[in-house]
Parts: structure tokens; sequence; C-alpha cells
């Protein structure tokens, strides 16, 4: 019975058309250059942030 229930909800989501979503260039959500990047190192994120806040 179970095993019945997952086969169909398999079934469901393998047969289901997802919508493709796609932004408009220059409405992304983030930021191509965001102020926090974890590849920076903590000292450059800080010297940004603090710039970002006094100007």
């Amino acid at each position: 019975m179970y095993a019945d229930w997952v086969g169909q909800l398999e079934d469901t989501v393998d047969d289901t058309e997802w919508p493709t979503v796609t932004v408009p260039e220059g409405e992304q959500l983030f930021p191509d250059d965001p102020l926090y990047d974890s590849e920076r190192e903590y000292a450059q994120n800080v010297r940004r942030v603090e710039r970002h806040k006094s100007g």
C-alpha cells in the first residue's frame, strides 16, 4: 500500500511540467558584486559594509 503510494507520487512528480522561471536582465535578486561575499576575506567584507554605511 505504501509502496504503491510512493510509486504514484514519483510518477506524478516525473510527469509534472514544471514552469520555467526567468528574471529579466538587470532585475536579478542579488547584485553582481554583493556587499558580503563568502569568497572574500572577513576584513574585505567589513570594509565594504562600512563603506556602504557611510556612503
